[in-house]
């Protein structure tokens, strides 16, 4: 089942950032496998490479510059990022913060994970 399926996804924290209600949004999913980690580029770079399924910034305080090219390389490796709403990220905006954070995944539970994340945020 799906719910099966996230509980068994591993899900990326931010080493020294992580928000309480990322944390509370993995656990209410079930997700036993939390994994903190420093860079959002490398977070990428194992979800792409297959060592993790999710990786959820929910805060406002990550740039552009922050997922500009892990946006690329997840989409080359057939993952998806967007923002908390499911919307594709916008680039070279007025303000170049991520206001909406975002969501990175192998691109399978990509839609459950936004549903989640609307039920919590």
């Amino acid at each position: 089942s799906l719910e099966n399926v996230l509980q068994k996804a591993r899900i990326f924290i931010s080493r020294n950032h992580a928000l309480p209600a990322e944390l509370e949004f993995a656990e209410n999913l079930g997700i036993t496998e939390i994994i903190p980690c420093g860079s959002s580029g490398i977070k990428v770079g194992l979800i792409a490479s297959g060592e993790g399924e999710i990786y959820v910034v929910s805060g406002g305080n990550t740039g552009e510059w922050d997922t500009c090219a892990p946006d690329i390389i997840i989409h080359e490796a057939g993952g998806i990022m967007t923002d908390m709403q499911g919307r594709k990220l916008v680039y070279n905006k007025k303000l170049l913060k991520n206001e909406n954070g975002f969501v990175v995944t192998n691109n399978l539970l990509h839609e459950d994970v936004i549903l989640a994340l609307k039920k919590i945020f």
